[in-house]
Parts: structure tokens; C-alpha cells; sequence
């Protein structure tokens, strides 16, 4: 399956949102820094295994959640 990094960083977004959280209480409970979680979003880095594993043991999301294609 093909992925971007603008995908990802919407859906973490998208899920963000979703929860009705802020950036800096994601990244708390995914321990990042705000600023590593704000580049991830707007698709300016993308994160390594161990950061993905992070960010869905904190959410309690799947690691597919992060990588579904945009819906058009």
C-alpha cells in the first residue's frame, strides 16, 4: 500500500481532533516533544516504527488508523 506523509499527518490530525485534544496533550501521552508531533501532522517528518508503536499505544489506535488512504 502506497503512503505519504501528508496521509499520515492528516489522519494523526484527523484522530487528534477526533479525541478532542491538543497537540501538547498527544504528545504528552505519546511522549514526544509538540514540535516533533506539529511536524508529523503537517507532513514535514515522518516518524520511525518506534514513534508509530508510541502513538497508537497511547491512542489506543492500530497502526492501520494512521496509514488509510484520504477519502475523496
Amino acid at each position: 500500500m502506497q503512503w505519504s506523509k501528508k496521509a499520515l499527518g492528516a489522519n494523526l490530525r484527523r484522530i487528534r481532533m477526533a479525541m478532542n485534544k491538543t497537540q501538547l496533550d498527544f504528545a504528552y501521552e505519546a511522549d514526544l516533544t509538540p514540535n516533533a508531533l506539529a511536524k508529523m501532522e503537517c507532513g514535514l517528518s515522518t516518524p520511525s516504527t518506534e514513534t508509530i508503536c508510541k502513538i497508537c499505544n497511547a491512542w489506543g489506535i492500530e497502526p492501520n488508523d494512521l496509514f488509510r488512504k484520504e477519502q475523496a
